[in-house]
C-alpha cells in the first residue's frame, strides 16, 4: 500500500495528466485479476475431452458487468478534470499520449471481459497434441463411413471401397490452402484438353500419382476411374481410389473430391478400432461394442437399429441439453481450430483479422470520445452527442423521402452524405475563423470530428455502388487492410489538428 501511495504521490505532482486517467491503479487490478483467473481457470480446474465444453456465455456476463462499473466510474473521475478547469495547457504530444492511454483503459477492459472466454480455450487446446488432433481427425474422417454409412462401402475384387467421408471438415487442420491452386488447375484443364485433368489436379495438391490408382497392381480387379458425362458438373471430378496401406502414408487434402479406401477386411477392422480409440477419447457417450464385431456386422450389412446399439445410451436431461457439445465433430473440429489452425487460443480469439480490427476500431472510437471530452465543455458535449444520437434518425427519415417518394437512387444518398461533410467543415472553419466564441460551431467540430476517420468508409461505398458495381477488375483490387489502416491515420491525424481547433474556439470571448 505505502508503495502504491508512492507512485500515486509521484504521478499527481509530477504528472497530472497520467495521474488523472487512473491507469496506474486500473492495469495492477486487472493484471492480477486475469492471473487469479488463469490460475483457477486453466490450472486449478483445467479440461477433460470427454465432456461438455465449457459454457463462456456467462463468463462474459460475469465481467461484463464489473467492467462497465468501472469504466462508468473512471469516466466520472475524467470529468472533474475537464480542460475547463485544468486549462488546457497540455501540449499536442502529451495530448496523443492521453489519447493512448485512454485506448489503453479501453484494451484492458475489453481483455477482461473476454478473458474467461480466452482461458477455456486456452485450457481446451491444452488437452490435445496437434499431432494427436491430427491423426485423430484422419481416423474419424474415414471410419465414419463404416460405422455410421453403409451405403458408401462397396465390394472392389477382394477389398472394400470405403468412401473417404469429411465427418470433421478437413479445414480445420490443413495447414496450406489448397483451393485456389484446385481451381486454377481445373479450368485451365477442361474436358476436352486434357484426359488426365483428375490427375493433374491431384499432382498439384500434393497426392502423388503413385498413391492414386497407380499403385494397384492387377487393375482387372478395381474399377479404378468411373465415367463421366460430358458437360455434367456433378461428375466434374471423377472416382479415385487409393490402397488403404497408400492412405497411411500420404496426406489427403480437403480438395480430393470422390475419393475411396481400398481396404482388406483386416485393414477394414483396423479402420474401426482406430475410429472408436480416436472417439471413445472425446465422449461419454462411448462405443461399447469390439471393432471385430462392428467390421463384421457393417461388412455384412446387418445394421444395428441404425448403429445405436454399438453407442452407451444416456436418457439424463443435462445430456440431451448439451448433446450438441458432446459431439465428437464439433469438439475435435473445434480444438482443431485452436491447435493447428489459428496456432492456439489467443490467435482464436484475439487473432481474426476482420474482427479484430473491428473492435480496434471501436476501441479507438471510444477512446476519441474521451479525448474530445477533455477539449470541450461539457454543456457542448452533451449536444454533440444527441447530434450523434439523431443522425441515423435523419439519415432513416431522408432515405424515406428521397428513396421510396422520389425514387432516388444511392448516388444522391451518398451525395447528401458529402455535402453533410461539407457543411460542417464550412461551419468548423467559419467558427475558427470568428472573433467570437460560437457553441454551435464547436459542436460542430466536435460531430465533424468523431465522422471524420469514417470518411473513407463512404467514400468507398460511394465508388461502389456507382463504378465498382458491375466492374468485376476493381471490386476484386479492393483491399480492407488499406481502407482500415487509412481510416486510422485519418484518426490519428485529426487529433493534432483539432486540438489546435477546439483551444483556438475555447479560448474566444463570448458575444457581447
Amino acid at each position: 500500500m505505502n508503495l502504491f501511495q508512492k507512485i500515486d504521490n509521484y504521478l499527481l505532482h509530477n504528472f497530472p495528466n497520467i495521474w488523472v486517467t487512473k491507469v496506474h491503479v486500473f492495469l495492477p487490478i486487472a493484471f492480477i485479476f486475469m492471473l487469479i483467473i488463469y490460475t483457477f481457470n486453466v490450472i486449478l480446474i483445467g479440461y477433460d475431452v470427454k465432456y461438455p465444453f465449457p459454457q463462456a456465455e456467462w463468463g462474459v456476463t460475469l465481467m461484463i458487468i464489473p467492467v462497465i462499473v468501472f469504466i462508468v466510474y473512471w469516466f466520472v473521475i475524467q470529468a472533474r478534470y475537464n480542460v475547463e478547469k485544468s486549462g488546457g495547457k497540455l501540449s499536442i504530444p502529451l495530448e496523443y499520449m492521453n489519447f493512448f492511454l485512454y485506448f489503453l483503459m479501453f484494451g484492458i477492459s475489453y481483455l477482461l471481459i473476454s478473458f474467461i472466454p480466452y482461458t477455456n480455450d486456452l485450457k481446451i487446446a491444452k488437452t490435445v497434441a496437434n499431432t494427436e488432433v491430427s491423426q485423430d481427425i484422419k481416423n474419424l474422417n474415414v471410419g465414419n463411413t463404416i460405422i455410421n454409412e453403409r451405403e458408401l462401402i462397396e465390394t472392389r475384387g477382394n477389398r472394400y471401397s470405403i468412401k473417404y467421408n469429411n465427418y470433421i471438415e478437413s479445414y480445420y487442420w490443413e495447414e496450406n490452402d489448397y483451393s485456389e491452386d484446385v481451381a486454377e488447375a481445373t479450368e485451365a484443364a477442361s474436358y476436352e484438353e486434357t484426359e488426365y485433368a483428375e490427375e493433374d489436379v491431384a499432382s498439384e495438391i500434393n497426392v502423388t500419382d503413385e498413391a492414386i490408382v497407380e499403385t494397384i497392381d492387377d487393375e482387372s480387379e478395381y474399377i479404378y476411374e468411373e465415367e463421366y458425362e460430358e458437360n455434367s458438373e456433378e461428375n466434374y471430378y471423377k472416382n479415385k481410389y487409393i490402397k488403404y496401406e497408400d492412405y497411411i502414408r500420404n496426406p489427403i487434402p480437403k480438395t480430393t473430391y470422390n475419393l475411396h479406401i481400398l481396404a482388406t477386411k483386416k485393414q477394414v477392422e483396423e479402420i474401426v478400432s482406430d475410429y472408436i480409440y480416436s472417439y471413445n477419447k472425446y465422449t461419454t457417450n462411448e462405443i461399447t461394442a469390439s471393432a471385430k464385431e462392428i467390421a463384421e456386422n457393417e461388412l455384412k450389412g446387418e445394421l444395428q437399429n441404425y448403429n445405436y446399439n454399438y453407442y452407451q445410451q444416456y436418457n439424463n436431461d443435462d445430456y440431451r441439453y448439451n448433446s450438441w457439445r458432446n459431439e465428437v465433430s464439433y469438439k475435435l473440429g473445434y480444438i482443431a481450430r485452436l491447435k493447428i489452425q489459428n496456432n492456439g487460443a489467443f490467435e482464436a480469439n484475439y487473432g481474426n483479422g476482420e474482427l479484430s480490427k473491428i473492435i480496434v476500431s471501436w476501441l479507438l472510437m471510444l477512446s476519441l470520445m474521451v479525448w474530445i471530452f477533455k477539449q470541450i465543455h461539457w454543456r457542448d458535449y452533451i449536444f454533440g452527442l444527441l447530434a450523434l444520437v439523431l443522425t441515423p434518425v435523419l439519415v432513416g427519415i431522408l432515405g424515406v423521402f428521397f428513396g421510396i417518394f422520389m425514387g432516388a437512387g444511392e448516388e444522391l444518398l451518398f451525395t447528401l452524405v458529402f455535402v453533410a461533410y461539407a457543411v460542417a467543415i464550412l461551419f468548423t472553419v467559419k467558427g475558427f475563423a470568428s472573433n467570437y466564441k460560437s457553441r454551435f460551431s464547436i459542436v460542430t467540430a466536435m460531430y465533424l470530428h468523431i465522422w471524420l476517420p469514417i470518411l473513407p468508409l463512404f467514400y468507398y461505398f460511394f465508388m461502389y455502388e456507382v463504378y465498382y458495381r458491375n466492374n468485376y477488375e476493381l471490386r476484386r483490387d479492393y483491399n480492407a487492410e488499406t481502407l482500415f489502416y487509412t481510416s486510422i491515420i485519418i484518426g490519428l491525424l485529426s487529433i493534432g489538428l483539432f486540438k489546435l481547433i477546439y483551444k483556438k474556439m475555447r479560448l474566444l470571448p463570448n458575444h457581447k
